[in-house]
């Protein structure tokens, strides 16, 4: 998958898609993300004909952790792994979490831990499916947004923590 091999950090144009965002505010919110990392931090973005069709990023743990960020000692962090909806089921997803695991093992990490939305059946599934575990850490954040027609919302959700093999 990923044009079979996928890219390191790099400048897109076009963004994995979100059904609550609108253009503006997906390149508000990734550009600056994909463009200028944090240090220590690697994204890999998968293209598929060309088209951007997800991305991962793993991302050394943060001193300032918000609960939902939390990172036990030793471990790496899969920060994002996003794709596009229209990429789903064609083996992007795999490749992507497969160069994160893969980083991760070069590193010396044995392990490594990802932040989910407890909702999220479908990606829970694919973490599972990956080998993963949910490790017990639940925390409940809470999210503001400004939809589509302007109108703000807020909401708390619940995000539990997966813990897995890297492979090293």
């Amino acid at each position: 998958m990923c044009d079979r091999g996928c890219r390191r950090t790099g400048r897109s144009r076009r963004l994995p898609t979100s059904p609550h965002w609108t253009r503006t505010q997906r390149l508000n919110y990734w550009q600056p993300r994909l463009e200028a990392p944090r240090e220590g931090s690697t994204t890999w973005i998968a293209f598929l004909g060309g088209i951007p069709a997800g991305f991962a990023n793993n991302e050394p743990p943060k001193e300032d952790a918000a609960p939902w960020e939390g990172v036990p000692k030793g471990c790496g962090w899969l920060f994002h792994i996003h794709l596009a909806p229209e990429f789903r089921g064609r083996g992007v997803g795999r490749a992507l979490f497969e160069h994160s695991m893969a980083a991760f093992a070069a590193a010396g990490l044995r392990e490594a831990v990802l932040w989910v939305y407890e909702a999220n059946e479908a990606s829970r599934g694919f973490y599972e499916h990956m080998g993963w575990k949910p490790d017990g850490a639940r925390v409940e954040r809470p999210l503001a947004w400004v939809g589509r027609d302007g109108a703000p919302g807020e909401a708390t959700l619940a995000m539990v923590r997966y813990r897995g093999k890297t492979g090293a």
